[in-house]
Parts: structure tokens; C-alpha cells; sequence
């Protein structure tokens, strides 16, 4: 899995993002999202389209670390896998996540970045969903959009 993100350097580098004790939390997204083209967007709010996957509902990290990979400009970020029991189909199929720092609501909590994997995209079915954050989500800082 892995997660690309301009906005999370800057609010790292401001000390306004602390991984470990902030509130981040995940939606789960689906084939309409605009997240994956939009990784400079400011806020949850500012994505063009969100395309949540309402049914499956938001999910906190928690056990929540970073590990830097030496020689680059990424980090791992550890956490607990989180688990999605009985995760209902949506319209389109999921996608992945959009990892975002959560405030009071979607106006003013900002967009951590996009994150995808090897298990998207896919189609629920009614089973259990557990995200793999135990190997690590490669957190690739980024300072422009390439």
C-alpha cells in the first residue's frame, strides 16, 4: 500500500501534523473518487468528488508509528489493521482510502493523501475488510505534483 501526499510534508514540517497523536482516520472510497489525481488538495471537503463507500462507514487508525526508509524522501506509517466487519458493495467498486486528519468535519479536516494497494480495486460482497497496515504504508512526501 502506499500514500502520496504534498500537504502532509507541509503540515509535518509546521509541526501541525503529529502522526502518532493526532486523530487519523480512513474512508473507504470508491471508482468516482477524485482523491488518487487530487493529492494537493487542502481538506477532506476540497476533493472534487469523495465517493464514499457510506455503508462501510470511517475507521480511526490507531497504534499509530512511522519508520523512516533511509536514502529517500518516505517514511512508513505503522498502525493497527484496521477492520471493516460485514463491508457492504457500493455502486462502484473500492478503490482505497483517503487517509485524512480529522478536526470537527469534512470543511476543516485535512487531506492526508490517497492510498491504494495490491487488494484494489474490489468489490466487498458482504465480508470482512481488514486494511494490511502492519508491513508498513509507504508515506511518500512530496513537494510539487509530478
Amino acid at each position: 500500500m502506499s500514500v502520496e501526499s504534498i500537504k502532509s510534508k507541509t503540515m509535518a514540517l509546521s509541526g501541525q501534523l503529529a502522526v502518532v497523536n493526532d486523530d487519523l482516520r480512513l474512508i473507504p472510497v470508491m471508482a468516482n473518487c477524485t482523491a488518487p489525481a487530487e493529492i494537493s488538495a487542502e481538506f477532506v471537503a476540497s476533493l472534487t468528488a469523495l465517493d464514499e463507500l457510506t455503508t462501510a462507514g470511517r475507521k480511526t487508525l490507531s497504534g499509530k508509528s512511522l519508520v523512516e526508509v533511509p536514502g529517500s524522501n518516505k517514511v512508513e506509517l505503522h498502525a493497527d489493521d484496521p477492520v471493516w466487519p460485514n463491508m457492504a458493495d457500493g455502486a462502484r467498486q473500492v478503490i482505497g482510502f483517503v487517509l485524512y486528519k480529522h478536526v470537527t468535519d469534512d470543511s476543516d479536516s485535512p487531506f492526508l493523501g490517497f492510498i491504494d494497494g495490491s487488494q484494489f480495486p474490489m468489490d466487498p460482497g458482504g465480508q470482512t475488510f481488514t486494511g494490511t497496515f502492519a508491513g508498513g504504508v509507504v508515506w511518500t512526501f512530496k513537494t510539487a505534483v509530478q
